[in-house]
């Protein structure tokens, strides 16, 4: 979480798991590992990229606040949240995991998609628009 910007993000376990999701998803990197070009060209083609892999996904939503955050997490009652590290002492949920815990490939690049679809939103936001949230919930699910 940066800057009052949440990604919540849902899959059921086995389509996580599987071959399929992980093709559609390869295109998936850290925002931190690119350089200013990459990043750029890298956030232009998300929405078109994100869009694609929407089919797979159970949640994709922005959120400002950590309430709202809660409040989806608690609706869809998951098996297990996997929580960025600077919100795990703000969220409660009883099978709550930090992000820092994780190992399992499969759900690395579910933490990447989260931080994606906020780094999306948080540079929206930046440049000023004031439909960057309209835009936003275009992606979502």
């Amino acid at each position: 979480m940066s800057d009052g910007v949440i990604a919540v993000v849902g899959i059921e376990e086995p389509i996580l798991k599987s071959s399929k999701f992980t093709q559609v998803t390869e295109w998936v990197k850290h925002l931190r590992e690119l350089g200013s070009d990459k990043r750029k060209q890298y956030l232009r083609a998300l929405p078109r990229r994100f869009k694609k892999i929407r089919q797979y996904l159970m949640l994709a939503r922005i959120c400002t606040t950590i309430r709202c955050v809660q409040k989806l997490i608690y609706s869809y009652n998951p098996l297990v949240v996997i929580i960025d590290d600077k919100l795990a002492n703000r969220v409660q949920y009883p099978r709550k995991v930090r992000e820092s815990n994780v190992k399992e490939h499969h759900r690395r690049r579910l933490i990447l998609l989260a931080d994606n679809l906020a780094g999306y939103a948080r540079t929206l936001r930046s440049r000023g628009s004031n439909k960057w949230l309209e835009k936003v919930k275009e992606l979502e699910v």
